[in-house]
């Protein structure tokens, strides 16, 4: 994966990023396979240059090299993979699988247990609610009797259109709460739901920003850990259909996260740089080997790009903390199809 990464990181702001922390992310894609989706979390706070990594991957040719296997985490991973062929229930259900790398602070560098995401086809209560339960067992993730009533209090107060689109386990996180992501939750549902859930801090100050939020956004999803309790921590996931170019409100979003001193406006700038396409004559030199193959193969019919795009814009509240933005750069590799006259 190192080699995508040399394609597209000339395009990634320094402002965003330490060359520290760019070059702990070269150490872990190198141990990595090609990916046509992956991207970078961005903290857009002053002084915030640590940057962590994403990969989508597929559970069918995943392999690490045998030094890593040392690692119990890492054997559940794989052999949770390796279930995953087997089970007919779990491709169907599962869209997509990430891998979420926090950065590791100083320490002898090994390479670091992910957070693993699980993008769920659209599933009703009753799968959803399986699926997770399958999920958990498969990894040995301790599914307790409260997070079960926690999990359980989740979905059944979910209002109609609404659903968890994602599950993340936190394997690299001291709290190892279950992350659930839910789509769906339009303007004032998401306080409702909120409220509904037993969420232990006030929502009264949270409708002010989240009734904001929503002037700039599409969508806002909601984002949650769950375990023993339903955590005082959230996530508001802001997404915008179109790209920058051709929706203002990108502007409008980064401008007011600015204001609210969120994020800085050299990193503004920078964010809405980040997008656009480049080609193997931008960068010869830098195009990696696995890709000419098919390159050859579409030959005129085809071009083979790099792109990149803002994926969504974070805010971490806590009541008794402060506001933290992040901002998330997906970027990956496709063949786009040629229309002749």
């Amino acid at each position: 994966m190192v080699d995508y990464l040399r394609v597209v990181t000339p395009y990634l702001d320094s402002e965003l990023f330490s060359l520290k922390s760019l070059g702990e992310i070269q150490k872990i894609a190198k141990y990595l396979p090609h990916s046509s989706l992956a991207g970078f979390e961005c903290r857009l706070g002053e002084s915030q240059t640590k940057v962590d990594f994403q990969i989508s991957v597929n559970p069918h040719s995943f392999k690490i090299t045998k030094e890593f296997m040392e690692s119990s985490t890492w054997k559940k991973i794989l052999n949770f993979f390796q279930d995953l062929q087997m089970s007919f229930l779990l491709k169907e259900q599962i869209k997509r699988i990430g891998l979420e790398f926090d950065l590791p602070n100083d320490q002898p560098w090994v390479l670091p247990i992910p957070c693993i995401f699980f993008h769920l086809n659209p599933l009703s209560i009753d799968e959803t609610q399986a699926l997770i339960i399958l999920i958990l067992k498969s990894l040995d993730y301790e599914y307790s009797s409260s997070l079960q009533h926690n999990l359980q209090t989740c979905y059944n107060s979910l209002p109609n259109g609404a659903n968890i689109k994602y599950v993340g386990l936190m394997l690299s996180r001291s709290n190892q709460a279950l992350r659930i992501i839910i789509n769906g939750l339009v303007n004032e549902q998401l306080i409702q739901y909120l409220e509904k859930i037993g969420w232990s801090a006030s929502t009264e100050p949270l409708y002010k920003l989240v009734s904001q939020l929503t002037l700039f956004s599409d969508m806002i999803a909601l984002a949650l850990d769950v375990g023993k309790t339903i955590q005082p921590k959230i996530g508001l996931e802001c997404f915008i259909n179109k790209s920058p170019s051709e929706d203002p409100r990108w502007n409008l979003l980064l401008d007011y996260l600015v204001e609210q001193r969120l994020c800085t406006l050299a990193k503004h700038q920078a964010i809405l740089a980040w997008p656009g396409i480049c080609m193997k004559s931008d960068h010869p030199d830098l195009w990696p080997s696995n890709l000419l193959w098919g390159d050859r193969f579409v030959n005129s019919q085809g071009v083979s790009v790099f792109w990149r795009k803002i994926s969504h814009i974070k805010l971490s509240y806590h009541s008794s903390l402060p506001l933290e933005a992040k901002a998330y750069l997906a970027f990956g590799h496709s063949w786009l199809t040629v229309i002749t006259p």
